[in-house]
């Protein structure tokens, strides 16, 4: 594993050690102008991961938990759509059977 990679690794651990809005509340804090300035409050040494990689973690943090929303959202409805399909046939077999 290279020291980029180890590195990256590392950050990811804090970040997610640290949870994001914690992270978020760090970053409106900081300067915004400077995306690759250090966040030295990320990590336990240096090198620190800069603005633009944090902001990227936060990015692909709220895309997995938006993904994870999207697939329960389909569950739910299509559990009602059979539940609903279920219940139309058993109305239907009694009223056949009537």
């Amino acid at each position: 594993m290279n020291a980029g990679t180890e590195n990256e690794t590392r950050w990811r651990a804090a970040l997610a050690a640290n949870g994001a809005p914690n992270v978020k509340m760090l970053l409106n804090q900081l300067d915004p102008l400077h995306p690759e300035a250090p966040v030295a409050s990320i990590g336990d040494r240096q090198p620190w991961p800069t603005r633009r990689f944090v902001e990227n973690w936060l990015r692909e943090h709220e895309a997995a938990i938006e993904r994870k929303e999207t697939r329960r959202f389909y569950w739910i409805v299509t559990s009602g759509v059979i539940a609903a399909v279920a219940a139309w046939i058993a109305v239907w077999q009694g009223l056949v059977r009537g």
